[in-house]
């Protein structure tokens, strides 16, 4: 199979060098406004009807560690877990081109709702390859200049 894509070209463009001292959140003022849209998503998903009940979220991330929740609007809403290592490579392996890998991933990796083959063909264009790159980053799949400011000297 040829290379899969890079993921995600979401880091800014204003990156941190590795000499810059590590600025907390709470420090940072954009922190603050994505606290806001949190809460707002938060409040979005805590109102739906058909959510996960607590105790399959909590089984979610007793299976996989970590569970995430990204909304598109109040109606488009998808509860996700990062890919392991063993489950990529095991995908790249096996999925001929980048739409049957990015479905595929996401297939496996969104866990609420349902990603099934009617959902694929009525859903939104953009909807797959938005939640495959957000699944990479959120399994350290990082461009080297985001990467770069995570790293420290010792």
């Amino acid at each position: 199979m040829d290379r899969i894509r890079k993921p995600s070209e979401s880091a800014s463009e204003e990156t941190q060098t590795p000499n810059e001292e590590f600025q907390p959140q709470d420090e940072n003022p954009k922190a603050e406004e994505k606290s806001e849209g949190q809460d707002i998503v938060m409040k979005a998903f805590d109102e739906k009807k058909n959510k996960p009940a607590q105790q399959q979220i909590d089984a979610w991330k007793q299976q996989y560690g970590e569970v995430f929740l990204i909304a598109f609007d109040e109606d488009e809403m998808y509860v996700w877990r990062p890919i392991n290592r063993l489950e990529y490579k095991q995908m790249i392996q096996s999925v001929q081109n980048e739409a049957a890998f990015q479905e595929a991933m996401v297939q496996k990796c969104v866990l609420w709702p349902n990603i099934g083959p009617e959902w694929l063909a009525a859903g939104k264009a953009g909807t797959i390859p938005t939640l495959h790159a957000v699944i990479l980053e959120g399994s350290n799949f990082l461009e080297p200049a985001m990467a770069v400011t995570l790293v420290r000297k010792l």
